[in-house]
């Protein structure tokens, strides 16, 4: 993978940053035909669970999204069990959310899979569930 990672930068003039022990393990899929530089990047991380970003005249590729998002999801899943161990919260009105937080962690690894990157539209479902479960445990403060 980082070899064609800096094949591709050096093809195309345009950097790709990473970190080498991050895409080490991965090997990446020939690919061929006309692309632009970003598809060409996603074709190359798919199926990896990399992550593609792009921002004006830069890419790179990582696991941002999916670690934050992840560890977000865990914390609340966190807060949410110490609540119900506190009684602060019944547990019967918390067990759809804290699955929701785990569907929310499994999804994102998944998508990041599929897509080589999390859609701007993923991560805003995933904050709504965020903020679902910041609103009940801001109740019972």
């Amino acid at each position: 993978m980082a070899q064609a990672l800096t094949d591709l930068s050096r093809q195309t003039g345009c950097p790709v940053q990473y970190e080498q022990q991050l895409v080490q393990p991965f090997r990446s899929p020939a690919i061929a035909g006309r692309l632009t530089t970003a598809d060409a990047l996603l074709q190359l991380v798919k199926g990896t669970g990399l992550e593609v970003h792009t921002t004006n005249d830069k890419l790179s590729v990582s696991q941002a999204d999916q670690q934050a998002i992840s560890s977000k999801a865990a914390a609340l899943q966190t807060q949410v069990g110490q609540a119900v161990k506190a009684q602060k919260l019944p547990q019967h009105a918390t067990t759809a959310l804290y699955a929701e937080l785990g569907a929310v962690r499994t999804s994102v690894v998944t998508l990041a899979k599929q897509q080589g990157f999390v859609s701007a539209a993923e991560k805003a479902s995933y904050q709504r569930t965020f903020a679902k479960a910041e609103q009940l445990l801001a109740s019972v403060k």
